[in-house]
């Protein structure tokens, strides 16, 4: 077998193919990421970024607690109706913990931002909450695409969370 025809045959092998998708658009998600630093250090002040760190640190907590991490489960489900039935789990569960988190920072909300170390942090708590709720989806949508080998998806999706975050 010729060094060409080893080529060929890398090149049309389907997990590579899917390695590749995933790698470009991880590597492009990182671009962006680490090329709007300079511009944002511009616009932004320090206490501005430590209110962004403030705000997905408790952000990471919420939502590792919003769908109780179920939805790894859904790449490994034995069935599809199973994952179907993981997918709708994780999306009531995430519902519940807006309802949960909403009803906590009504009655709680400055107190919260006063032990987090921030009195001002309490405007940012409602956003907070709808943030937690959609990367909760987006996080379980991320799971079924790569059981359904939509990784073109999971590409694309990267890319844009990383131009979000950094616009």
């Amino acid at each position: 077998m010729t060094i060409q025809e080893t080529w060929h045959r890398i090149r049309q092998a389907e997990f590579l193919k899917n390695v590749w998708m995933l790698l470009t658009g991880s590597v492009i998600a990182r671009v962006i990421s680490i090329a709007s630093v300079p511009i944002l250090t511009r616009i932004y002040v320090p206490e501005d970024f430590a209110v962004l760190a403030l705000f997905t640190s408790v952000l990471a907590i919420l939502a590792v607690l919003s769908t109780f991490r179920f939805q790894l489960a859904i790449v490994t489900a034995d069935t599809h109706e199973d994952a179907k039935n993981l997918m709708a789990l994780c999306f009531w569960l995430s519902l519940g913990m807006v309802v949960i988190s909403l009803s906590v920072a009504i009655v709680w909300g400055n107190d919260i931002a006063l032990a987090l170390g921030d009195g001002e942090f309490h405007q940012w708590i409602y956003l907070l909450i709808c943030t937690t709720f959609l990367s909760a989806i987006s996080v379980t949508l991320e799971h079924w695409f790569t059981r359904n080998k939509m990784f073109k998806v999971n590409s694309v999706g990267a890319v844009i969370n990383a131009t979000s975050v950094a616009a």
